[in-house]
């Protein structure tokens, strides 16, 4: 979804819960490698049905849930997983710091291969 101010254009995501850590380990109290399997099969699908029409795949992750020591690796694991993949098909990889600079979706993404680690 576009929309403008007097300035510069508006644009909305939609906000999935499917792939939030507040909902599968602080709410639904998931083991912590279930963000690595829900973010791979997810990603399988969406690229699937991409062949048709673009998708969208929102990941919600927390510093405080996500980043502590038990499930970081499998956070980290799903992210180079999905890097890997971008090689071969032509997918565009956004963050919520970086998605304004892309005038459209599409293209070539910004970055390929693993996820760097700071």
């Amino acid at each position: 979804m576009i929309g403008m101010t007097t300035h510069l254009p508006v644009r909305a995501l939609p906000y999935d819960f499917e792939l939030h850590d507040i909902v599968l380990m602080a709410l639904g109290h998931h083991p912590s490698d279930q963000m690595f399997a829900r973010v791979m099969d997810q990603f399988e699908c969406l690229c699937a049905e991409s062949a048709e029409r673009p998708k969208i795949m929102l990941i919600a992750m927390h510093p405080y849930l996500t980043g502590v020591p038990h499930r970081i690796n499998h956070a980290r694991r799903a992210f180079e997983d999905v890097s890997i993949n971008f090689a071969s098909r032509a997918v565009w990889r956004g963050a919520a710091d970086r998605g304004r600079d892309r005038r459209r979706l599409g293209g070539a993404p910004w970055t390929r291969g693993p996820i760097p680690r700071r």
